[in-house]
């Protein structure tokens, strides 16, 4: 996968590393493919806080095929875990692209509800104590 997404054909024109006299990896990589949509990323840092979800890697694919095309409308591209099988939804009237990420569960007959997925990025042990 890796070959897919740093091709081999772009490594003759980076600029190159020397460490001990040897040529090391390269000062910088190129993807074709933006890796802070397929990594994701969260955290704080000079006063800002980012939280970037992750995105399928072939929803992207398909967005950029269209717009570097300019044909088509451009898809609709929704964070996505992988294995994860609960639904997110965009956040209705949401100026900044809020989603919600809901588990998968069921209701029997008896009231009981069994959770099959919880939300992602919810652990278990804090979704006891909310429950409770």
């Amino acid at each position: 996968m890796t070959r897919l997404v740093y091709p081999e054909a772009d490594m003759p024109i980076m600029s190159y590393l020397k460490e001990e006299g040897q040529t090391i990896e390269p000062n910088y990589y190129v993807p074709i493919l933006p890796m802070i949509l397929v990594n994701g990323s969260e955290g704080i840092g000079t006063g800002w806080s980012c939280k970037i979800p992750q995105f399928n890697p072939l929803d992207i694919i398909e967005y950029l095929r269209v717009k570097i095309s300019g044909k088509g409308r451009l898809p609709e591209v929704k964070p996505w875990v992988r294995g994860w099988t609960g639904e997110i939804e965009a956040e209705p009237d949401s100026n900044n692209l809020t989603y919600t990420a809901t588990g998968i569960f069921k209701v029997d007959k008896n009231d009981t509800v069994d959770i099959f997925e919880l939300p992602v990025n919810t652990w278990t042990t804090n979704f006891k104590v909310f429950l409770e």
